[in-house]
């Protein structure tokens, strides 16, 4: 009896570190998404100087975010909330002229 309840409070702490690790996950690509975009915003409105340091900020957070939404089990529906944004990054990205 003892070991069935080891054995449950084992999986039921695995699955709490579970949803902790995808929310974590989730709020982190939404991070780099969001910094993704203010350095696209940024290098669209500076110098020449500025408009390349920020437009291979933004590259870096793009790819981070590809890079690791293809490594992380994150639930459909904030997958599909990612890649809607990812979109017009890419397209931002190829503006200001980015090869990909």
């Amino acid at each position: 009896m003892r070991d069935s309840q080891d054995e449950n409070s084992l999986t039921a702490s695995v699955k709490r570190r579970r949803q902790d690790f995808e929310s974590n996950m989730i709020g982190f690509l939404m991070t780099e998404l969001d910094l993704a975009s203010t350095f696209i915003k940024i290098a669209k409105s500076d110098g020449e100087e500025k408009t390349v340091r920020n437009r291979k900020n933004a590259r870096k957070a793009y790819d981070t975010v590809v890079y690791f939404l293809g490594k992380a089990a994150i639930p459909q529906e904030e997958e599909a909330e990612i890649r809607v944004k990812l979109a017009p990054l890419k397209s931002d990205l190829q503006s200001l002229g980015e090869a990909f």
